[in-house]
């Protein structure tokens, strides 16, 4: 666990220019309390441009399988500098990341 954190402070955040299509390929779901307690939902998705991505986002009200279609839009509510939902398999090799709404496609 100790070096998914050590992993967790190379991650790079960018600004969302344009809404993405992507297909979710892991997904942890976070949580969000009345207070100070939140932990951002997690989502690696592969791009319609074939980029692999971190989407988090706070206070997710969606869950998301591996496979899914996803719309990937702006968010009002950044997670920069927040806790995250760890998914072992992709925080160290995924470090492209950015704050986001997750939406299914249908």
């Amino acid at each position: 666990m100790q070096a998914t954190y050590k992993c967790q402070a190379q991650w790079r955040y960018f600004n969302l220019d344009k809404d993405l299509t992507a297909s979710v390929i892991a997904y942890n779901k976070g949580f969000c309390h009345l207070g100070n307690s939140k932990v951002a939902t997690s989502a690696i998705v592969i791009t319609s441009e074939g980029d692999t991505i971190r989407v988090l986002e706070f206070c997710a009200k969606s869950k998301f399988r591996r496979v899914d279609k996803v719309s990937v839009t702006k968010s009002t509510t950044p997670a920069i500098n927040d806790r995250a939902a760890l998914n072992l398999e992709f925080d160290c090799k995924v470090t492209k990341t950015y704050c986001a709404h997750l939406e299914k496609i249908k």
